[in-house]
């Protein structure tokens, strides 16, 4: 899945987000608006990984879906 299709699904894959990663909050939904980079700098974020760790992890998850 690329960033665009990440865009145009976003409100259909939130809650497979929030079953992912389950210490992202409603405000932070808010702000990723299905932005890959947004939310990869999220995942960083609230799971204390470096930014190449959580790129792997969403890139992976993505292209699981």
């Amino acid at each position: 899945m690329d960033k665009n299709d990440l865009k145009l699904q976003w409100k259909e894959l939130k809650d497979k987000v929030q079953n992912q990663w389950d210490k992202i909050s409603e405000q932070d939904f808010s702000e990723i608006k299905g932005d890959k980079d947004k939310l990869i700098e999220t995942v960083q974020e609230k799971y204390n990984k470096t930014k190449e760790k959580a790129k792997k992890e969403v890139d992976s998850w993505l292209d699981n879906l």
